[in-house]
């Protein structure tokens, strides 16, 4: 009697995250060839998403801060702006989050998440650090950082605004994916939220 043909057992998708002694952890229900998947322990899994979750607020919380005190940004002893600057500061971050969507996308998908999660931190230290060092006031130089902050804050938004859903696949099994996913993806809500409230009290 013939023997049945050998199938060849393929990956369902690619891992997306490297933990465990190097041992990638999948992204789908089941695991490559039907491997039960490891989601690493409680307290991890739940600390990654708390990490990501500040990550995603705070950059949500830099882009949403001179909307909220507008009326003072204008006075001329301010920073003097107009409101025409004040719309055009926040729409280099779109530009920016439009054109790095696609690039943090395909290194989550060649790398993993932990390559473009740390890459947005270092994002939302260095736009952070702009606006610190640059003396504020009415000025070129106050415009000109703010405007290269808000580039890359946009650039960060790119992969913190949609990798919450993600993160979830990857790192938390099925009866914990649904509240993961919620979160990663209300964070970015809650920090323009938080804008409204942070920044007048800056």
């Amino acid at each position: 009697m013939d023997s049945p043909p050998k199938v060849k057992r393929v990956a369902s998708s690619t891992p997306l995250l490297l933990a465990d002694e190097g041992h990638a952890i999948p992204s789908d229900a089941t695991g490559s060839g039907g491997a039960t998947p490891r989601h690493g322990p409680v307290w991890q899994r739940w600390y990654i998403l708390g990490v990501f979750f500040v990550l995603s607020a705070t950059q949500s919380i830099t882009w949403n801060f001179y909307g909220p005190i507008a009326g003072t940004v204008e006075r001329a002893d301010v920073l003097g702006w107009s409101r025409a600057l004040l719309r055009w500061i926040p729409n280099t971050a779109n530009l920016s989050m439009v054109l790095c969507v696609y690039p943090s996308a395909v290194a989550a998908a060649r790398g993993g998440i932990r390559g473009p999660t740390i890459a947005c931190a270092a994002c939302l230290l260095a736009q952070v650090a702009l606006r610190v060092v640059v003396p504020t006031g009415p000025g070129e130089a106050c415009v000109a950082a703010n405007v290269a902050a808000m580039v890359v804050a946009g650039g960060a938004a790119a992969w913190l605004n949609f990798g919450g859903p993600v993160l979830s696949s990857a790192w938390f099994p099925a009866r914990e994916r649904a509240t993961a996913t919620a979160l990663g993806c209300v964070a970015s809500y809650v920090g323009v939220a938080a804008g409204f409230v942070i920044g007048p009290l800056a």
